[in-house]
């Protein structure tokens, strides 16, 4: 099996997994505890959290269940400090956001919330002008994913927040970087920036939530006090330390040099089918979102995974779902491609030496299809 839908989840690092393993069958104690052999679970806290901060910029991290519960906690405590006050904030969210960020959003609505998207370019990225352009003096929040997750589009966050910034000095900037961390440098305007640890070779319910140190968030769990009283629960070492040890193999073992190189590789091959189409144009190194013209997402999925491929298509949270990929429908990708793109996306485990299989499974997979195309 040729596995390219490690944007939807990745296989863990043999180096992440036995770390996990360590920690719930031996080093198992509660770093929380107070007697001695819980002290060395609360020293690898300490050194798992140096290693993430070191990898978000220099920011506060949180540890989370994920990026769902990153971008929650980043939209929610945000407006949290606002309902304190009385005030009926604004946020503003790109319209292509993950249903992460957008539901969230959507949710604060019935408590006065007035929630503003920022259109989508034909070329698939958030104009910075046109979203400053949204902010006024009521908006608190801004939230745009630094790598889109279906098309692989690389939005410039960094211009988003100063040209923000200049209109509001006081609206905090969160980017929702699940696709982007570890592929792309963490954008400095970037106020608070959310990860997930599955997406790079580490363990599921794993994340993180980085947070620039002049940012006053609201806890969205009280309990026990746990990492600084800002996200209660008994500490997850074993997801901390895969995730952490996950990231170090990643950096280490030169895994996105090759990755680039696979993915020019995929883009050379993928340009000889005919009728072939790639969405999107500044777009992230590890994803290709590509398109047939005249064959069907689901179909052409179907057929490759009998071939031995496996692509995504849409965003995995709804890839069950039939119908065109509204992130598409917004980009006004024209319906003979939209109804067709599946996500081709690359991670540690994959070679050079796959490309011409995989190609060829692509070639295949749509001559057979369009057999069946009603003249």
């Amino acid at each position: 099996m040729i596995y390219l839908d490690n944007s939807a989840s990745t296989r863990a690092f043999e180096e992440s997994a036995r770390t996990v393993e360590k920690y719930m069958l031996e080093d198992y104690f509660n770093p929380s505890a107070s007697y001695v052999a819980a002290l060395g679970e609360e020293k690898a806290f300490i050194k798992c959290r140096e290693i993430l901060t070191g990898l978000t910029g220099g920011r506060r991290v949180y540890f989370t269940s994920g990026g769902t519960e990153g971008a929650n906690t980043a939209i929610m405590g945000v407006c949290q400090e606002h309902f304190k006050e009385g005030e009926e904030p604004e946020i503003i969210i790109s319209e292509i956001e993950h249903p992460a960020v957008s539901q969230a959003a959507f949710s604060l609505r019935r408590r006065g919330v007035k929630v503003i998207l920022a259109p989508v370019e034909p070329t698939g990225e958030i104009q910075p002008q046109r979203l400053a352009a949204l902010v006024g003096p009521k908006s608190v929040l801004v939230s745009v994913m630094h790598v889109n997750n279906e098309t692989g589009v690389i939005n410039d966050i960094d211009s988003i927040a100063q040209l923000v910034k200049a209109r509001n000095p006081n609206c905090i900037i969160h980017s929702d970087g699940v696709q982007g961390h570890m592929r792309l440098p963490v954008p400095a305007g970037a106020d608070i920036y959310t990860t997930s640890a599955h997406k790079l070779h580490g363990p599921k319910g794993m994340g993180v939530i980085a947070v620039s140190r002049n940012i006053k968030l609201e806890p969205m769990l009280h309990g026990g006090g746990q990492q600084d009283n800002f996200r209660a629960g008994t500490i997850n070492m074993p997801g901390i330390a895969g995730y952490a040890r996950a990231l170090e193999v990643f950096e280490e073992s030169g895994a996105l040099e090759r990755i680039e190189e696979i993915k020019r590789e995929y883009l050379k091959l993928l340009a000889c089918i005919d009728g072939a189409h790639i969405i999107g144009e500044n777009t992230a190194p590890h994803i290709i979102c590509a398109a047939f013209e005249g064959v069907q997402a689901s179909s052409l999925q179907s057929a490759l995974e009998a071939r031995g491929v496996i692509v995504g298509k849409g965003s995995a949270c709804s890839s069950r779902k039939t119908k065109v990929s509204q992130v598409l429908s917004l980009m006004k990708v024209p319906a003979k491609y939209a109804g067709g793109a599946v996500r081709i996306s690359i991670g540690a485990f994959n070679t050079l030496q796959e490309c011409s299989h995989a190609a060829g499974a692509f070639e295949e997979s749509v001559n057979y299809l369009r057999r069946f195309i009603r003249k």
